[in-house]
């Protein structure tokens, strides 16, 4: 066995796509794919998301304190966490940006194209694109680590 058996093979495009759900909650028959989980590529944007969610909530613990103890007081920490949201949706817009790799939509994907997408498709939460995105691409790392 040489060291480079033990490195994970590039995943094929057609398991980077996922169908993106429509604001309804249907299937819209189209695709996105997204960058190779095992790339250097990957591994670079998650470690600079993560550092950056990281700084991001020792900033918010630092100047939510007040509102931490009102929540725990209350046993309730819904406006707590969605702050925290709210503070971190522009990092997780630059992450989806990242590693989206290509569509299968009418318009060309560029930079401006995808933003302009995430910006607009916010809402219902649950399935905006942003979120969406980011799930693919977290089950995508989860069923290549079980491999």
């Amino acid at each position: 066995m040489n060291l480079s058996d033990l490195y994970q093979k590039e995943t094929a495009p057609e398991s980077r796509k996922f169908e993106v759900i429509r604001s309804d909650g249907t299937q819209s028959g189209h695709h996105i794919t997204l960058i190779d989980p095992s790339s250097a590529k990957a591994a670079s944007v998650a470690f600079m998301f993560d550092s950056a969610l990281n700084r991001r909530m020792k900033k918010y613990e630092e100047e939510k304190k007040d509102l931490r103890e009102e929540c725990e007081a209350a046993s309730n920490f819904s406006e707590y966490n969605i702050g925290f949201e709210l503070a971190c949706q522009d990092l997780r817009d630059a992450f989806a940006m990242e590693i989206v790799d290509g569509w299968d939509f009418d318009n060309e994907i560029t930079p401006e194209e995808l933003k302009a997408a995430i910006d607009g498709y916010r809402s219902p939460a649950l399935f905006s694109l942003q979120r969406q995105i980011i799930s693919a691409y977290r089950d995508m790392v989860e069923a290549q680590a079980k491999k």
